[in-house]
């Protein structure tokens, strides 16, 4: 009988320097993984040839494991890393795809991905809108931050006090549209606190 094929992806910093610094540990955690699966008997891992750190790896461990015919890919957080590789690896693989992630804090895996208060998750709604500047304003603001990361400038509906005081982590998630409904239901559903910031928290609530 044909085992299971799981496609198996790690996923890295999208800085360089600091994937190379953390190739050792994310390899041990993929081999450990592999490892762990495969002497279940019942599944063949393809593993990626590549740790994904930059669009062009997620594009072509993708399109790898495709190729090679697999059932369904574990996306492997050893590390932090930028949830945008993960998107970009979602979008064009059409197989199901399970997170997996470590959770010691010394190597903190998806902590970015998801924030907890007082030990439970909760989601964050920020409504604003896209700021546009001319070419050369954008890139010269863009280059003041880490220039690998996907920026948009916001012009947000809450204030800086509420924001610093009460956002928690050092990036968001943007989306195009109001989405605020469908993120309330979607935390009602899963038991998740949410909490709008700005000026439509009212209306909303």
């Amino acid at each position: 009988m044909r085992k299971f094929r799981v496609g198996l992806l790690t996923f890295s910093d999208g800085r360089e320097y600091l994937h190379k610094a953390h190739l050792a540990t994310n390899l041990r955690h993929q081999n450990r993984e592999k490892t762990e699966i495969e002497a279940t008997g019942e599944a063949q891992v393809i593993d990626g040839q590549a740790v994904v750190w930059d669009s062009a790896t997620a594009r072509q461990e993708v399109e790898r494991l495709q190729q090679a015919g697999v059932d369904l890919v574990i996306f492997n957080y050893a590390i932090w890393c930028y949830p945008h590789l993960s998107a970009i690896a979602a979008t064009l693989l059409h197989r199901p795809i399970l997170l997996f992630s470590n959770l010691h804090p010394s190597e903190p895996g998806m902590v970015a991905m998801l924030a907890r208060k007082e030990g439970r998750y909760w989601l964050a709604i920020v409504p604003g809108r896209i700021v546009e500047f001319d070419r050369e304003s954008a890139l010269a603001r863009g280059w003041t931050v880490t220039p690998q990361w996907p920026i948009a400038f916001t012009k947000l509906d809450c204030g800086a006090d509420e924001f610093l005081s009460r956002f928690p982590c050092n990036h968001i998630h943007g989306v195009d549209g109001d989405c605020t409904k469908e993120s309330l239901a979607a935390g009602k559903i899963l038991g998740i606190e949410t909490h709008i910031f700005g000026s439509i928290a009212e209306d909303a609530e």
